[in-house]
Formats: structure tokens, C-alpha cells, sequence
């Protein structure tokens, strides 16, 4: 992963919304192949991908503010402005469109 420039004050959230994206997407693996799973290791997946799509939707609207909040968030290396498309994330722009319809659920509950 590159490492996010000192000056852009959302690197931290966006890490944090990459790395729970990708235990999710594990979680869902392992979820596919429950042959192999005993009962208790299916519980605890779902308990796992509850709380980290609670999680993801607290990183996203905290990614939204500090978007919002500074303008830096939105510059390349250069300095020029970039789309808002092309600066968020691909794991931020599959958890945005992408969700299951469980965390949809989940963050419906917890508006």
C-alpha cells in the first residue's frame, strides 16, 4: 500500500475503511464454504461481519466529513483537484454501492 502524504488529513480513515472492507470480504469467503465450518465458527462470522459493516458505515460517514471539512482530501501529489470518483478508494467505492443486504439493514437501524 502506499503510504498516505502527511498532508492529507482522511489517509488514516481511508486506510482504516481499506483494511475493514477486506476483513469483511474475508469474512464472506469464509462464509461461502460452511462444509468446513462447525456451527460456532458460523455464528462468530456473522457476529464478525455485523460489527464490521458497523464499523465501515462509521468509517465512511466520518470519511465523508473530513472530505467535507478539508479541502486538502481532495488534492493529487501535484496539487490539482481531482474528482471525487477518482480519489475515494476502491474499497470505499465497493463498500458505498456494494453493501450486502444485511449491512444495509444494520445501517438503516442505526440512522
Amino acid at each position: 500500500m502506499d503510504n498516505p502524504l502527511p498532508t492529507d488529513p482522511c489517509a488514516f480513515i481511508r486506510r482504516d475503511i481499506e483494511i475493514t472492507q477486506k476483513l469483511i470480504d474475508e469474512d464472506r469467503v469464509g462464509l461461502q464454504h460452511p462444509e468446513v465450518l462447525t456451527h460456532d465458527d458460523v455464528v462468530r462470522l456473522k457476529v464478525d461481519l455485523e460489527r464490521r459493516g458497523a464499523l465501515l458505515e462509521s468509517f465512511l460517514e466520518s470519511f465523508r466529513r473530513c472530505r467535507a471539512e478539508n479541502p486538502r482530501c481532495r488534492r493529487t501529489h501535484a496539487g490539482r483537484t481531482v474528482s471525487t470518483a477518482r480519489h475515494v478508494p476502491p474499497a470505499i467505492a465497493s463498500a458505498e454501492r456494494g453493501r450486502s443486504p444485511e449491512m444495509t439493514t444494520h445501517a438503516e437501524q442505526l440512522k
